[in-house]
């Protein structure tokens, strides 16, 4: 287990004690996701990690052939029918 200490050094810039955690976080990550954090913070662009990650899921999605869907009826319909198009479509 890791022993956390806070980041030293509050003059550091924020990307440099951003490292500094990707760094300390890194015997927990997989190397491809502490790859992507250190370039993204390299990079300065860490701000578009939440589109990246909604990126990749609809990649994975459509990967495993995962399809979102919104179904909107013309007039209300039962729970039983809901239930019924749920299992449906799942």
């Amino acid at each position: 287990m890791t022993s956390w200490r806070p980041l030293s050094g509050t003059q550091r810039s924020p990307a440099a004690r951003r490292l500094e955690l990707a760094r300390r976080l890194a015997p927990e990550l997989r190397p491809q996701t502490y790859n992507l954090m250190r370039i993204l913070i390299e990079h300065q662009r860490t701000a578009d990690m939440p589109a990246i990650r909604e990126e990749f899921d609809r990649l994975v999605d459509a990967a495993q052939g995962i399809v979102h869907v919104l179904l909107t009826t013309a007039v209300p319909i039962a729970a039983k029918e809901q239930k019924a198009y749920r299992q449906t479509l799942a």
